[in-house]
């Protein structure tokens, strides 16, 4: 999809790859867009085709309405929405949190502020940009309905407010931060999402209103596919999980009912697929872009994985804090969890 947005854009524009990052915001209620992922939906061709078409003609209507807009930046509070899901969360359950009893006792663990950014032209908002980090899972298998989740649906209300204007939200570091309520039923998680919505479209008017103009004296732009190293697993380790999640398997009721049947399955087929590799003496890992905006002082930062909370502050702390590092961005590689939770 990234190759097919830029070739199109490419050949419409003349701006090049370095310029063009195509950056997701991440949903479980969405059409599926990645069919090398197992177990989540089956992807609809047609769908599939016309996408990097619809995506690469907003891009291009852009740079050919390009005029001379100012540039506003705040960071506001947002908390109350997340939680670090590899810590324990005592007392949460989605009754409680859709009650407005349980918040996280670790806050420090998650986003407890988003940026926004608002581009103003002819003294109207044109734009604006929302950056949080969040796995946004208020909605999920349980229902059907197809959506950004809170942050998109909130989103889509905010820009409604400025006619005219286009919104997005930036995904910062995902990969151990859940929403509060998470994979819940249908009923439960529409009433779930409507709460969640309304608070984030809150934090987004906040930051729009309290958005200071800042000067861009530089805009520049940066892609890098560095080689990275992945250790190889041991084929021993994953017969043996192989071995234990086939066994799930042949225990279920034939109607494969419930998560731990449908979350072996995926095991299963992953794990089979790896050995397969392995014994072809293929490569496990696939390219890691990374691509960098410098927005005056503001730094973008896309990855193609789903990064865990403290990569981003000890990035933020190498860097400085308007540095914003962006998870699933140019591609989607899976997690990148810290040291403490990799084992597992």
């Amino acid at each position: 999809l990234v190759q097919k947005i830029r070739k199109l854009v490419q050949a419409a524009t003349g701006w090049t790859a370095r310029q063009i990052m195509v950056h997701a915001t991440h949903t479980h209620s969405g059409p599926c867009t990645l069919p090398s992922l197992i177990g989540w939906g089956d992807p609809d061709d047609p769908y599939l085709e016309m996408l990097p078409r619809f995506v690469a003609k907003a891009c291009i209507d852009a740079i050919h309405d390009l005029a001379e807009a100012s540039f506003h930046h705040a960071e506001v509070e947002a908390t109350g929405f997340s939680y670090n899901r590899e810590l324990p969360d005592p007392g949460r359950t989605n009754e409680a949190v859709l009650a407005g009893q349980w918040v996280t006792d670790k806050p420090e663990e998650t986003d407890t502020t988003a940026h926004v950014i608002r581009v103003d032209r002819r003294k109207k908002c044109a734009g604006f940009l929302t950056y949080f980090s969040c796995h946004p899972v208020v909605c999920c298998a349980r229902s059907h309905e197809i959506h950004g989740d809170f942050v998109g649906v909130a989103t889509n209300r905010v820009e409604k407010d400025h006619p005219g204007s286009v919104g997005l939200f930036l995904q910062g570091a995902l990969g151990d931060i859940n929403s509060n309520f998470v994979h819940g039923d249908s009923g439960p998680s529409l009433i779930a999402l409507e709460k969640f919505a309304a608070r984030f479209a809150g934090v987004i008017r906040s930051g729009l209103k309290a958005c200071k103009k800042m000067e861009i004296t530089k805009a520049a732009s940066a892609l890098s596919d560095e080689p990275y190293t992945l250790a190889r697993p041991g084929q021993k380790k994953l017969r043996d999980l192989l071995a234990k999640k086939e066994r799930v398997l042949a225990g279920s009721e034939i109607t494969l009912e419930g998560s731990e049947a449908g979350i072996a399955m995926v095991y299963v087929r992953s794990l089979r697929a790896t050995l397969a590799r392995m014994k072809r003496g293929e490569p496990l890992h696939r390219p890691m872009p990374i691509q960098a905006f410098r927005l005056g002082p503001i730094t973008l930062t896309g990855t193609p994985v789903e990064a865990f909370h403290r990569i981003k502050r000890r990035f933020q702390a190498e860097l400085w804090p308007k540095a914003l590092l962006l998870s699933v961005t140019n591609d989607e590689l899976g997690y990148a969890p810290i040291r403490e939770t990799y084992r597992e």
